[in-house]
């Protein structure tokens, strides 16, 4: 695929994307409202524990799965080996049924002794739920990997938005008589809804391009994927040992479901709001062509670095101002939005949302590691898993749930430094920091503001919240456009992506 094409087909795909994700994550927010209203701070934490452990399940089910899938789909379509990718697509979902399986029959017979263990004594209650919505939501997540990996972003979206109607109808009828049960009943139904259709969009694909089929060989392709794969599981099993699950883990068993459901209700204010706005949408449209584009120069490290660093800067730069933005009216949003009685949970929102900050250093820099294939590093990089855990417990005792968030943070970004370290025998990746610089110093000017109209201005709650937001977005423009954050070949690029989506008026 040309430069050209695929930068046109990532910003036609990013706009649709986007759009179909708004409107299903409006649906999201409000019915997360609604859950977090309904439900005790208890039940709302072992609800928190159950999706959380969700991330144990991928890993035994389809963490190696969708790692291949991200990597090879988009080489096999650049070389038209289209047998290939129908070939990892039909073999995937068998194995990972099978994987499903296991889990499941061991979930059934042991889920009171696990409940018991991490204080959720309801939890063996809602086995049955927990199996089925486990089941639809994997089999979800595999068919979406294989969609966003094959551009398909337009058809996905497609398939959100049908299922985000069918959630919201269900939640509507059930309404006044809503638990814990209905709600993994209704995202048993919606999840294999989308499920199904993500997988019919990818069928048609495979069968419209069948035709196109290239004989160009791809050298050591079968050691590649099988080393490829397990490395990415060892990765992945590392991984959920330096996240918000590990976390929920150790504060049930050393505490119970009330401080918990604190904790996760920060969490869970994060992930609404990064899901809403575009940051994870922009990423993941570029990956395949930042794949592409290093497979049609796979030795020219120049290119990569480019790559990284302005990925970087342009996630941190939009980052920057949705963070900074929150804390300055996260009191305003978790009181009257969400609940009071979260009240406790303002200071660990705010801390979760700047070490988010992070997220822009994190995703290009795990392009770059699945560009040049060295999983190992990134391997050897969950050592602070090690950090993570025991640090966890002790801050649990000496500080609370604020310390463990502090060493969830903090591990993510020493695992995040080691393998930057361990590139560097590979590739030289620069480090932006005038850009950072400017961007945070950018983003502070609007938190000043926003944060000093709200102590000075007494108006409704509601009202404030969207005056200032309509504000804050001008205003981080124009002193973006003052305080340059990019060089000239990098606002050349942001000003083609914004002509292209519609919104010329708005150039660096």
């Amino acid at each position: 695929m040309k430069k050209s094409t695929a930068v046109d087909y990532a910003i036609k795909n990013t706009f649709f994307l986007y759009i179909g994700n708004l409107i299903i994550e409006a649906v999201n927010f409000l019915i997360s409202i609604y859950i977090i209203r309904k439900l005790t701070v208890e039940t709302f934490g072992l609800y928190s524990f159950i999706l959380g452990s969700m991330l144990f399940v991928q890993i035994f089910t389809i963490s190696s799965i969708s790692t291949i899938v991200n990597r090879f789909i988009p080489e096999f379509i650049e070389k038209k080996r289209f047998s290939l990718f129908s070939r990892l697509f039909y073999y995937s979902y068998p194995i990972v049924f099978v994987c499903l399986a296991i889990i499941s029959v061991l979930l059934f017979f042991y889920s009171e002794k696990f409940g018991r263990f991490f204080n959720l004594l309801d939890f063996a209650k809602y086995k049955i739920e927990i199996i089925l919505y486990m089941i639809s939501y994997i089999i979800l997540l595999l068919s979406r990997a294989v969609t966003s990996s094959t551009l398909l972003q337009k058809e996905s979206a497609v398939s959100n938005i049908a299922s985000s109607v069918v959630r919201i109808v269900l939640y509507g009828f059930f309404l006044s008589r809503i638990n814990l049960s209905l709600i993994f009943i209704i995202e048993f139904i919606v999840n294999a809804f989308n499920a199904f259709t993500q997988s019919f969009i990818i069928v048609k694909y495979l069968a419209k391009n069948k035709i196109n089929e290239s004989k160009e060989k791809i050298i050591n392709l079968k050691k590649r994927i099988i080393r490829y794969g397990f490395l990415s599981f060892l990765n992945e099993m590392g991984a959920g040992m330096i996240s918000k699950a590990t976390s929920y883990y150790i504060i049930s068993a050393m505490s119970g479901s009330f401080l918990l459901g604190q904790y996760s209700f920060a969490y869970k204010v994060n992930d609404i709001f990064m899901k809403i706005f575009p940051i994870y949408q922009i990423s993941n449209v570029l990956k395949p062509i930042f794949f592409r584009k290093y497979i049609n120069k796979p030795n020219d490290m120049a290119v990569l670095n480019d790559m990284y660093v302005f990925l970087y800067k342009f996630l941190y730069w939009i980052l920057a101002f949705f963070c900074f933005y929150f804390i300055s009216i996260s009191d305003i949003i978790i009181i009257h939005i969400f609940d009071p009685k979260y009240t406790n949970s303002i200071a660990i929102t705010n801390i979760i949302f700047m070490f988010t900050l992070f997220n822009s250093f994190q995703i290009p820099l795990g392009y770059v590691v699945l560009s040049l294939e060295k999983l190992e590093i990134n391997l050897f990089s969950k050592i602070f898993f090690i950090y993570n855990i025991i640090g966890s417990i002790f801050a649990m005792k000496r500080f609370g749930i604020i310390g463990v968030v502090f060493i969830l943070g903090t591990s993510i970004l020493f695992k995040n430094l080691f393998i930057l370290i361990g590139l560097r025998r590979y590739v030289k990746l620069s480090l932006p920091f005038m850009s950072l610089i400017k961007s945070t110093f950018i983003a502070s000017i609007v938190l000043i503001i926003v944060y000093y109209g709200k102590i000075t201005i007494h108006i409704n709650p509601y009202i404030f919240l969207v005056i200032s937001f309509l504000i804050s977005i001008p205003v981080y423009y124009f002193l973006s456009k003052l305080i340059i954050p990019f060089n000239e070949k990098e606002r050349e690029l942001i000003n083609m992506m914004t002509e292209k989506s519609r919104i010329k008026f708005v150039r660096l």
